[in-house]
């Protein structure tokens, strides 16, 4: 209980990616990134404009494969504090 609320993190479900094709694994990986960001409006102050691309989906596949890399990296600017991911399935 002392660690609850301490910490930010990041839950990802990787449950619905079952498609067959790379690209479309791609894609659905995208839209979840996209929506992870979505919900944490803090980070508009910081890299805004990678930030509006990975909302957007317009990022190339170099920085979806960093995407949680650079998810995490923000969150710890902004909370100055190590981040927790979480990924079911």
């Amino acid at each position: 209980m002392q660690y609850q609320n301490q910490y930010p993190v990041i839950f990802m479900s990787l449950k619905d990616l079952k498609d067959l094709s790379f690209q479309d694994q791609l894609n659905n990986f995208q839209i979840i990134l996209s929506e992870i960001i979505s919900r944490n409006e803090e980070l508009d102050e910081m890299d805004r404009d990678l930030l509006k691309r990975y909302k957007a989906g317009t990022v190339n596949k170099a920085q979806l494969q960093n995407g949680l890399r650079f998810l995490s990296n923000c969150l710890e600017k902004h909370w100055k504090k190590k981040v927790v991911l979480l990924i079911d399935e």
